[in-house]
């Protein structure tokens, strides 16, 4: 559905996916020559070959069921909105506000199930079923970001800002760490048990980071690399996922299955 005066109305909006294909080659037509000879054989007919006539790109338009589709996200890019649709054929991009799509050219294709963004929406991971990829350019390219694990076995990214800034990623086997400069993964073993880890987020503009692991909440002062667990004087709860209204804001989102959505400063 798409609204165009705030919400107060909505209307359905079919995904159209456009595909540019090659033109067709057209085979050279042969015209005979206008110097007939007057006897008639086979061997005696001269003729001359027309240049093939130019063919435009054909563009294909096929829509693409809401049903296969896993998330839907947006950017900004200098003056304008660009959409992207995490889909089943795959990343689906449109720089019209939703009225047109095109693939997105990430290598080996495959279904996309998930994006995540960094500071300022830059850069953008996708979790597809073929890996994991990066683009630096609002979605523009893309190249293969080479990860440890089956996408399978990943729950949640998490970038933040500064030159070889770590990557952290949330999987079913423990919370894995990028250091920027060595370019190499690692197992973060300092103070997180090697268990599933739901949900990781960096927190603002200090290195602390935060995690989440059967509902308890982590905190890490250091860019993700020691952890140590924090008390609540809440009920003990069960926190799904982590969220940040906004990048440079220190006040934490955790959706959670029994209190609702519940924050910390």
């Amino acid at each position: 559905y798409k609204s165009t005066n705030g919400g107060a109305d909505w209307k359905v909006i079919p995904i159209r996916l456009v595909t540019t294909l090659p033109p067709l080659e057209e085979k050279p037509s042969t015209v005979r020559s206008k110097r007939t000879p007057v006897r008639k054989t086979a061997a005696m007919k001269p003729v001359r070959t027309a240049p093939a006539k130019a063919s435009k790109p054909r563009q294909v338009i096929k829509e693409v069921s809401v049903s296969e589709v896993s998330g839907l996200y947006s950017v900004r890019s200098e003056t304008k909105d660009i959409f992207f649709a995490a889909t089943d054929i795959g990343l689906l991009r449109s720089d019209d506000l939703a009225e047109h799509w095109t693939l997105a050219a990430i290598p080996g294709g495959g279904a996309v199930t998930a994006l995540y963004f960094g500071p300022d929406q830059s850069p953008i991971v996708a979790r597809a079923t073929s890996g994991l990829f990066v683009s630096k350019d609002k979605g523009v390219s893309w190249a293969e970001l080479p990860f440890p694990l089956p996408p399978s076995d990943i729950n949640d990214v998490a970038m933040t800002t500064g030159e070889n800034a770590p990557m952290l990623v949330a999987t079913r086997v423990g919370l894995y760490r990028l250091d920027g400069e060595s370019n190499k993964w690692s197992v973060v073993s300092g103070g997180l048990p090697a268990s599933t880890v739901a949900s990781v987020i960096f927190g603002g503009a200090d290195k602390s980071a935060y995690a989440v692991q059967y509902g308890r909440l982590y905190v890490s002062k250091d860019e993700g690399a020691n952890w140590s667990g924090i008390e609540t004087a809440l009920p003990p709860t069960r926190i799904r996922q982590l969220w940040k209204a906004d990048a440079s804001s220190s006040r934490i989102f955790g959706l959670t299955s029994d209190l609702g959505i519940i924050y910390r400063d």
